[in-house]
């Protein structure tokens, strides 16, 4: 590896989008990447922007400048965006409440650290009526509905362990004997898949 010449990697990548080159690039940049967007995301939402970056990365590739070094225009990439992702946080945030904040998860937690219906019910304010606890668990219920709904078995299982089970996604990678690449790739797949079907319907409970 230490022989590769990222330059040639990246012209390759470019010119044929091929897995093998996407590979040796994650491989090699992505600790450095995703030290970089720490410090400008963030501790809570760095794993998504990270994720983000490499999965746009056959988009925007074939802008590469072979006279760059490729660290230099990754790094450029990954300003952009984290510019980017600051920027549709922000507008979410101000569209509607976040949806584990729907759902009664405290501020401080996000969906990548969802608790069981049982632990979000506990957590509760001793003061809430039975009313306000039985909302809590439809709402609960329909999030465990949705992950149930998600047809790729392998995602599901993530997505189970992740958002209900509250697991961290690297450690169930380790698990199943995935790539930290691959589990971030099903991550970011089981979160499309919850958000589409969950906005409608926790507005509405």
């Amino acid at each position: 590896m230490d022989n590769v010449r990222f330059s040639d990697v990246m012209i390759h990548f470019r010119d044929h989008k091929d897995r093998e080159s996407w590979g040796q690039l994650y491989n090699k940049f992505a600790p450095r990447i995703r030290e970089y967007l720490l410090k400008k995301v963030g501790p809570n939402v760095v794993d998504d922007c990270a994720n983000e970056f490499w999965l746009n990365l056959s988009h925007w590739v074939r802008k590469y400048d072979p006279k760059r070094r490729p660290v230099n225009w990754l790094l450029y990439g990954a300003w952009f965006q984290a510019k980017r992702f600051l920027q549709k946080e922000r507008r979410r945030e101000s569209e509607r409440p976040r949806l584990v904040s729907t759902i009664g998860v405290p501020s401080s937690e996000n969906i990548t650290g969802m608790p069981s219906s049982e632990n979000i019910v506990t957590a509760l304010d001793p003061h809430e009526g039975p009313e306000e606890i039985a909302i809590r668990k439809e709402r609960c219920q329909v999030v465990r509905d949705a992950v149930a709904s998600i047809r790729n078995p392998k995602v599901r299982d993530l997505a189970q362990k992740h958002f209900i089970e509250g697991r961290v996604a690297q450690e169930v990678a380790d698990e199943n004997g995935d790539k930290r690449g691959t589990a971030w790739y099903r991550l970011h797949e089981a979160r499309k898949v919850l958000h589409r079907k969950l906005e409608p319907k926790l507005d509405n409970i």
